[in-house]
C-alpha cells in the first residue's frame, strides 16, 4: 500500500470538488499514517502522511458544506429567498446551520437580524441572530467577526426588546 501516493491522488480528487476524497483526506490528516519503516521493519514507522488537524478541519468542513444533505437544504433555502418565503427559507438555512454549515449560520443569522423571527419575539430573535453569527465568526468568517462586533458596538442586544414585542 502507498499512501503517499493515494494522498497525492485524493489531493487532485478533492482540488476538482470530489467528496468522498474531502473526507479521506480528513481521516488521514486527523491522526496522521505510519508506515512499518521498509529498512527496519521490525522496530519502526515512518509518517507516510502527516498529522494535520488544522487541514484536516478544512476538509471536513468541505465535506460538510457541500455534502448532499446540506447542499440540498441552502439550495432549496435560497430558491425560497429569492421567491420571498422566508420563513420556510430561515427553516433551511437553520437546518443547514445545525450540520456546522457556515453558509446556513450566515444566512439565517441574517433573516432573523431581519425580522423574520419564526415566532420569536425581537429580542429572542435578535440573540438567536447573534448566535449563529458567533458560530460563523469561530469558523473565520470575516462578515460574521464584524457582524457580532456591530451588534455590540451599536447595543443591538438590550433587554428591552423583549418588552416591546
Amino acid at each position: 500500500v502507498d499512501y503517499s501516493f493515494a494522498f497525492r491522488e485524493l489531493v487532485k480528487a478533492a482540488q476538482k470538488g470530489h467528496v468522498q476524497a474531502k473526507h479521506k483526506l480528513g481521516q488521514m490528516l486527523i491522526r496522521g499514517v505510519n508506515i512499518p519503516d521498509p529498512v527496519r521493519p521490525q522496530s519502526a514507522t515512518v509518517e507516510a502522511v502527516a498529522k494535520n488537524c488544522p487541514l484536516a478541519l478544512n476538509y471536513f468542513r468541505d465535506v460538510v458544506e457541500n455534502g448532499p444533505t446540506v447542499a440540498a437544504r441552502t439550495r432549496a433555502a435560497y430558491k425560497q429567498y429569492v421567491a420571498g418565503e422566508y420563513e420556510s427559507s430561515v427553516r433551511n438555512y437553520l437546518a443547514a446551520a445545525e450540520t456546522g454549515s457556515a453558509v446556513g449560520q450566515i444566512n439565517a443569522a441574517f433573516l432573523l437580524e431581519r425580522g423574520h423571527c419564526l415566532g420569536m419575539s425581537r429580542g429572542e430573535c435578535m440573540r438567536a441572530s447573534v448566535r449563529l453569527w458567533r458560530a460563523a465568526a469561530r469558523q473565520g468568517n470575516e462578515e460574521a467577526c464584524l457582524r457580532v462586533g456591530d451588534f455590540y458596538y451599536y447595543g443591538r442586544l438590550r433587554e428591552e426588546d423583549d418588552d416591546a414585542a
